[in-house]
This record gives C-alpha cells, sequence and structure tokens, in this order.
C-alpha cells in the first residue's frame, strides 16, 4: 500500500472504533469522562476522553464468557 492508501484505512478504522465505542456507551456497557484544559500561554484547549467499562458492561463481559462446561467451541 502506498502511504495516501494507509492514511485512508487507518482513518477508516478510527472512525469504526469511534463509532462502536459510542454503541456501547449508548447501550450503558461504557461510559465516559470527558476534560477539557485550557493552556495559559497560547489558548489553546486541549480535550481529554477517557472510557471505563461500567458494572453492566462487566456483568455482560462475565456473562459473554460463562461457557458451558460441555462446550466444543464453533
Amino acid at each position: 500500500m502506498d502511504s495516501d492508501d494507509w492514511y485512508d484505512l487507518n482513518d477508516k478504522v478510527s472512525e469504526f472504533s469511534d463509532a462502536a465505542i459510542q454503541v456501547l456507551v449508548s447501550y450503558g456497557l461504557m461510559e465516559t469522562t470527558i476534560e477539557s484544559e485550557t493552556a495559559l500561554h497560547n489558548r489553546k484547549t486541549k480535550i481529554k476522553t477517557d472510557y471505563a467499562v461500567t458494572q453492566l458492561g462487566h456483568n455482560f463481559i462475565e456473562f459473554a464468557l460463562d461457557l458451558p462446561a460441555d462446550w466444543e467451541g464453533w
């Protein structure tokens, strides 16, 4: 792949992962915390978003991974 194709692919993956996280947030499986910080000298605002798995998300993961003892896979 040339560099332009690589950057296009990288942008698409980034957009997909952002959308996937927002779906998890909308279902309550993850939560976001947004912090903003303004630099004094150059007056730019830096926004930082943190993501965390909620208790519902933890419960879902435990449920999804609780496979029957006789499960042999796909």
